[in-house]
């Protein structure tokens, strides 16, 4: 076989899978390219071009599909930049919603079945997100340059004083829920059936309260530097998994409420907001993991030694 034919092969399949009006300048193009590698690589080794050493140029300028792609991209439902991303969507918000139906899992075991539906539902809708996100990335490549971003590690000061105060608040509504729903309804009496197991009000519920006047005390701290730092981003997977660990010590240990219709459904949110703090600490973890260190990453920018 003559050194033109197998140039030719390569470049009639690369052109087959471009628009037609791209075909002709781009097969050109394209032999011409490879003609002039081929008389490098021919020269560098000291001998005269042959069919196997073009086949050799042209596995070395890339596959046929990859070289067609550069000329001109094609749409994929999923990007191959979103790949991650959708498989972390997919994952984690397919978790959430297996967790959002828990409660009535556990209250309705015949009804279990929900989930999977619901899952099948969330699949579909990140597919159908990531397809639109790709096809206007296609559509319109200049709207997605890279633009300079808010510093993530900074924080809105006001908005930790809001957690703060929300810690306050659901601290006061958890400690007496009967009141809280007297107050909300005017009649206290529909509140009855919220009242605590003596054991829990006297041993665990105080150990939720501590954790959360603690978690208030680092709001209170990265409100006034007013960005994260790796110490208090540890804080915060320390707090995030101390409160997973109690949600299971407070479910295990007896009863919650007296009342057993409202015990089961308080285990159950439980069992619902452990699930979304397990969640949450898994993505924390593998995204620190991830992490470059920043002060090499300055050392190697600066150009220090």
């Amino acid at each position: 076989m003559r050194v033109e034919e197998v140039l030719e092969r390569y470049v009639r399949e690369v052109a087959g899978q471009l628009p037609i009006r791209m075909r002709s300048d781009v097969a050109l193009e394209l032999a011409s390219l490879l003609r002039e590698d081929l008389r490098a690589k021919a020269n560098a080794l000291g001998v005269e071009p042959d069919a196997k050493l073009a086949a050799e140029v042209a596995r070395d300028y890339g596959h046929p599909d990859e070289v067609a792609a550069r000329y001109h991209p094609r749409w994929a439902i999923i990007d191959p930049s979103d790949t991650h991303n959708f498989i972390m969507a997919v994952i984690v918000g397919g978790a959430i919603v297996f967790a959002a139906s828990a409660p009535a899992a556990l209250l309705s075991p015949a009804k279990s079945r929900g989930s999977e539906a619901s899952l099948l539902w969330w699949i579909g809708v990140v597919v159908l997100f990531f397809a639109f996100r790709s096809w206007r990335r296609w559509r319109s490549p200049e709207k997605f340059r890279w633009r300079l971003k808010r510093d993530p590690d900074q924080v809105s000061r006001l908005g930790m004083i809001a957690l703060i105060v929300l810690i306050g608040v659901s601290i006061d509504v958890f400690a007496d829920p009967q009141r809280t729903f007297g107050t909300l309804t005017g009649n206290p009496q529909l509140g009855s059936w919220l009242h605590y197991d003596a054991g829990f009000r006297a041993m665990r519920l105080p150990w939720v309260f501590a954790i959360w006047i603690g978690q208030a005390a680092m709001l209170a701290v990265l409100a006034i530097r007013g960005r994260w730092t790796p110490r208090l981003r540890q804080a915060e997977i320390v707090f995030s998994a101390i409160q997973f660990v109690l949600i299971g010590w407070l479910r295990a240990a007896g009863p919650v409420m007296v009342d057993p219709t409202a015990d089961r459904t308080a285990k159950a949110f439980m069992a619902m907001v452990g699930l979304f703090l397990l969640i949450d600490v898994a993505v924390k973890i593998y995204r620190r993991a991830g992490q470059v260190d920043p002060g090499a990453l300055r050392q190697a920018l600066s150009g220090s030694p």
